[in-house]
């Protein structure tokens, strides 16, 4: 899920709205997104922006490149840049 163009209230009401559960990551290109649940990666999927593989080769073994963004249950620190700048 890409959270570019969104400030950091938006992102606190999609964490809440989804019970704030889970962690968020960036994928090899940067765009964030967000693993529910207990936050560990469990299966990979393709980043709708980039293509880039997102989320998990195995259970809580990231994707290459992608980097937890913040701590389990926190949001991330910094809104991702719009692309097109």
């Amino acid at each position: 899920m890409k959270l570019s163009l969104v400030g950091r209230e938006t992102l606190r009401a999609i964490y809440k709205a989804l019970g704030a559960e889970g962690s968020w990551y960036k994928c090899s290109k940067g765009h964030l997104y967000l693993i529910g649940d207990c936050g560990n990666p469990a299966e990979a999927s393709t980043c709708p922006d980039c293509k880039a593989t997102v989320g998990a080769s195995a259970y809580n073994v990231s994707a290459a490149g992608n980097v937890r963004a913040a701590p389990h249950r926190q949001l991330p620190p910094v809104i991702p840049e719009p692309d097109f700048l």
